[in-house]
């Protein structure tokens, strides 16, 4: 890919850092976008705007892809929104990574990965007999030989997890989570 013009201005609209090496010097340049030269000799023109310490360049595009090799970066974020989206992913790998040693930060871990995964807008609820055959159906899978000792524990904190949900959804502090009901996108799913 060459960077002439259309993809210069591509990079400044979509948010993207350009990054460009002078093929004979070495020296590194950050690329602006792209302009039209408006000089009555060469009206039209389309040209790379670039700098480095401060000064502003412009080169003609196909020259400039001729002279210049280049590399694009998503453009920085400010620490603010980096310290969010980090706190964000945090709490995502923290929800979908099983654990099984910290017994009740695995359940509300585990609690909100089920409000995740299964949550339901599009049915009214279940009844408590719902939950009561939920809690059976997956405290079972804790007791089948081949389950093994790590997901034994596992089963126990995802039943635990759902007793969670059952309380949450009968304090009214969850609402969403409806045992029994499918999503209508979603097949029959297992963990």
């Amino acid at each position: 890919m060459e960077l002439n013009f259309e993809a210069a201005e591509a990079a400044r609209h979509n948010g993207v850092e350009i990054t460009a090496k002078n093929l004979k010097t070495g020296n590194l340049y950050q690329v602006i976008g792209g302009a039209l030269d408006c000089t009555n000799a060469h009206d039209g023109q389309k040209m790379v705007v670039y700098t480095r310490d401060g000064e502003l360049l412009v080169r003609e595009s196909a020259e400039f892809s001729q002279k210049f090799a280049f590399s694009c970066y998503p453009a920085p974020v400010a620490n603010a929104e980096l310290e969010e989206l980090k706190r964000k992913a945090a709490a995502f790998d923290a929800i979908n990574t099983p654990e099984i040693e910290d017994f009740l930060q695995a359940v509300k871990n585990e609690a909100l990965h089920q409000r995740d995964r299964w949550g339901s807008k599009h049915d009214e609820g279940k009844s408590d007999a719902d939950w009561f055959w939920l809690i059976g159906y997956l405290a079972g899978k804790a007791i089948r030989p081949e389950a093994g000792p790590e997901k034994q524990l596992h089963h126990i904190i995802t039943t635990a997890a759902v007793l969670l949900n059952w309380h949450a959804a009968r304090v009214g502090a969850f609402l969403e989570m409806r045992p029994g009901i499918e999503s209508p996108e979603a097949g029959a799913q297992d963990d």
